[in-house]
């Protein structure tokens, strides 16, 4: 056996520093010895590439490069958003933060690494360019999407470690916190101290995990609240006494969604739309600001998903439809009626009716009384045969912004009939207004009223679908130009069309599929027909 002396090397130290002169000593009986290392190679010890000290810009860059090749990996998968935000945290980020603390990182550095990061995701459209990035890093109760932020997670190590090294009372241990506050630069003591300051930590006080946590939430959701745009929808909305903040999220977390529709509910809520009044006064180029559609209101996010009323005998109602229909399924189900098995694959007719021994179901009936009643058909009637009670149950999905001003008008809307259904049919009767937010958003008050029909509703799913479709809907009335500015709009601006016109002829045509263009088939067929037929009749030469 021959030993492989070439692929070894010896490395003197001297206090720290190389020691070229001292010699590498014989091994072997023939006389052999090893090679000093070249001043350029480097050995690895433990995964750190060393060469008698640590090469921080190597490893900085090699750590980086495979942090990012992760993150790649992950974005080429098929996973949902909730797995991908998981993976990225338990896969990639445990690449970097092996390192903190060990390797030298600028400030500058940690913000690269972050803003490729979300480049990547918006390449993915798993991030919308123009949505507020500090959304990205909050955790889902909190109106955020769970990612962790490299900037933030590599200032609460360093700020552990102090905290670590002012608590042990070794020898080493002095020795090692003596050194570090002796540096001038990349002195942790120090730079864990600047960290307190900008997080708001009480210096001197050993804080724990948790509290470091909610120090960087705090922060980031001071930096969304201050902006002015994008600020708006937690002051405006989530700030708000009504609102459930927590549950307003939480389907997020349970109902499975593509990364991609995640991202544009979140640039909704944000206002990061590329619509007409947008660009009017955000980018203030010379456009119309008014909608392409009815051109009687100013095109912003929140018409176009729930003002516009081009679309509100369609695209609304589609929508509508769709969570009274899950409604409608889990109290058919309940008392045992004739459904299908999944409730997307109901389908309803109007008017319709189910009744057995135990519950009347009516969808879209109106109720005919003895007082002239304007109001007089909600959305469901059910009657609860059992208990004698009957439930007006009406479904809407307003604005995130005008949620408690629905229900108000929901109660008072029904109140006559209510009281007339009470008489005439001698039933105790109440009135459940069913209101989800355009983006998903939902009162406080939505639980109670779901509690009083004790039907297993999922409110997520009701939330999902308001959520889902409401994407929908923007995508096609503004076509590919919905989250970048990187198109010009394809209709011309201060063009009135008619209403027919607007839904069907131009290029954000509500009514456009991505069915192949059947007439260019038939005539490329018919061509093909009449060459074929040419040549079978052609004579022979």
């Amino acid at each position: 056996m021959k030993f492989g002396l070439d692929k070894c090397n010896v490395l003197h130290l001297t206090a720290g520093h190389r020691n070229s002169t001292a010699g590498g000593g014989h091994i072997l009986l023939s006389g052999d010895t090893f090679k000093h290392l070249a001043i350029s190679d480097r050995y690895k010890y433990l995964g750190v590439h060393e060469s008698g000290k640590i090469e921080h810009s190597v490893i900085r860059e090699q750590i980086t490069k495979e942090y990012l090749k992760r993150v790649k990996k992950l974005l080429n998968t098929h996973l949902n958003s909730r797995n991908l935000i998981k993976g990225i945290n338990t896969y990639a980020i445990p690449v970097l933060l092996y390192s903190f603390g060990i390797i030298n990182y600028k400030n500058s550095d940690l913000k690269k690494i972050d803003v490729k990061t979300r480049k990547l995701l918006a390449i993915k459209k798993a991030h919308q360019q123009k949505a507020e990035t500090e959304r990205l890093y909050l955790p889902i109760n909190q109106g955020g999407r769970g990612l962790l932020n490299v900037e933030y997670m590599y200032k609460a190590q360093i700020v552990k470690y102090k905290q670590y090294l002012k608590t042990e009372n070794g020898q080493l241990i002095k020795a090692i916190v003596q050194h570090d506050t002796s540096r001038d630069k990349y002195s942790l003591m120090k730079e864990a101290q600047e960290i307190e300051t900008e997080l708001h930590l009480p210096q001197g006080n050993a804080q724990t995990d948790e509290e470091i946590r909610k120090s960087i939430v705090n922060r980031h959701n001071e930096i969304w609240r201050n902006k002015q745009l994008h600020g708006q929808f937690p002051k405006k909305v989530l700030d708000q006494s009504n609102i459930d903040k927590e549950l307003s999220f939480k389907w997020i977390k349970k109902q499975q969604i593509s990364p991609s529709i995640e991202s544009s509910i979140f640039a909704i809520q944000d206002q990061a739309v590329m619509t007409r009044q947008h660009q009017r006064d955000i980018l203030e180029e010379p456009v119309d600001g008014k909608c392409r559609l009815c051109a009687s209101k100013d095109e912003t996010t929140q018409h176009i998903i729930s003002g516009c009323e081009k679309l509100a005998g369609t695209y609304y109602v589609k929508r509508h439809n769709n969570l009274v229909q899950y409604v409608y399924w889990c109290l058919a189900r309940q008392h045992k009626m004739e459904v299908s098995n999944l409730w997307w694959k109901e389908t309803l007719t109007q008017p319709q009716v189910k009744e057995n021994n135990s519950a009347k179901i009516m969808w879209e009936i109106p109720v005919q009384t003895d007082v002239t009643i304007t109001h007089n058909r909600p959305d469901l009637i059910y009657t609860n045969k059992e208990n004698n009670k009957t439930y007006l149950i009406d479904v809407t999905v307003p604005s995130d912004y005008n949620i408690g001003a629905k229900e108000i008008e929901k109660l008072s809307k029904y109140h006559l009939l209510k009281t007339e259904i009470s008489r005439l049919w001698n039933t105790q009767t109440s009135v459940i207004p069913i209101i989800i937010g355009a983006t998903g958003i939902v009162a406080k008050s939505i639980k109670k009223y779901l509690e009083q029909l004790d039907s297993k509703i999922d409110i997520s799913i009701l939330q999902k679908q308001a959520a889902i479709h409401t994407s929908i809907i923007l995508s096609k009335v503004l076509g590919d130009t919905v989250f970048v500015h990187d198109i010009q709009d394809p209709l011309p601006q201060n063009t009135q069309l008619s209403g027919t016109q607007q839904l069907a002829g131009t290029p954000h045509s509500l009514n456009r599929t991505h069915e192949p263009n059947t007439n260019t088939l038939q005539r490329r067929g018919r061509g093909r027909g009449r060459r074929r037929r040419a040549t079978q009749h052609a004579p022979i030469e």
